[in-house]
Order: structure tokens, then C-alpha cells, then sequence
């Protein structure tokens, strides 16, 4: 049984920890309207209210994600984001 206290977890969790900001690191950034248009060629058509309001939440959750592991601003000190309910 692996102990979490362990030298070798706490290492795999670095690296883990790593491996995740490389990736985030490499995410793409489209905007808002390339998003919009790239659900539009992967075939979702109709209800255009709905991909574009997608298309904004997926914009924001990369860029807020990029921020917090990049740029390391503190969730609490990021403006809470608005939801229409």
C-alpha cells in the first residue's frame, strides 16, 4: 500500500502537477466566434443561441484556466462569472 506521506507520491503528484501546466501551457485560445464556426463544421446546426453561448463559456473556462495556472492569479480574487439564472 502506497503511503501519500510517501516521498515517491509526493514526487508523482509533482510531476502529474507538471505535466498539467505543460498542457495547459499548449492549450489553443480561439475566440468566442471560432469556436462558434468550429461547432457549425463539426455539424451542429440550429439553435444558435445556445452554440453561442458555449462558444463563450468554453472561451472563458480556457482563458480563467490559463490564468490561474499560468499567470498565478487566485481563484477568489477572479471576478465570479455571470450565469443568465
Amino acid at each position: 500500500m502506497l503511503s501519500f506521506r510517501s516521498g515517491a507520491a509526493q514526487e508523482v503528484r509533482k510531476s502529474g502537477l507538471e505535466h498539467f501546466i505543460k498542457f495547459v501551457r499548449d492549450l489553443p485560445v480561439p475566440s468566442p466566434k471560432q469556436i462558434f464556426a468550429r461547432l457549425e463544421e463539426l455539424g451542429y446546426r440550429g439553435q444558435d443561441e445556445a452554440r453561442r453561448a458555449v462558444s463563450l463559456m468554453a472561451y472563458r473556462h480556457v482563458r480563467r484556466i490559463k490564468r490561474v495556472y499560468l499567470d498565478g492569479a487566485k481563484r477568489d480574487q477572479l471576478l465570479p462569472s455571470r450565469t443568465p439564472c
